[in-house]
């Protein structure tokens, strides 16, 4: 198993740092969309 992930630390790190922009990306998305709405109160 150690050896699979030290084969593959390149492929899981890619898919772990798009995973993490494509997150910060959604919150920035829904934030900025909350931001637009007037609050319902």
């Amino acid at each position: 198993m150690g050896e699979w992930i030290g084969n593959n630390i390149g492929i899981i790190e890619m898919a772990f740092t798009g995973a993490v922009v494509l997150g910060l990306c959604a919150w920035q998305y829904w934030q900025v969309r909350d931001a637009g709405k007037p609050p319902k109160d």
